[in-house]
């Protein structure tokens, strides 16, 4: 199981030394990969456990192909072939 944290508020960009501080501390979970995404109002961590995709196109957190969007998520998308 991956660990995922994030933090919400107005001085995210500010914490994301503790949000990736407290993201290296849950790297047991996900040793593969590990990231962090910030902006003024969030901040997103993850350490990755790879199972399904082994690429590195599975790295988290994932931004939309416009950066509008970003997230980080555990749990895996079986109809994948489907959806693209």
């Amino acid at each position: 199981m991956c660990g995922i944290i994030g933090y919400v508020g107005a001085d995210a960009r500010a914490r994301a030394g503790a949000v990736a501080a407290a993201r290296d501390e849950m790297k047991h979970r996900g040793p593969d990969d590990a990231g962090l995404w910030s902006d003024d109002r969030a901040c997103l961590g993850s350490c990755r456990l790879a199972i399904l995709d082994l690429s590195p196109a599975g790295h988290m957190p994932m931004e939309s192909g416009d950066g509008r969007y970003s997230l980080v998520f555990n749990g895996a998308i079986y109809n994948f072939v489907e959806l693209r």
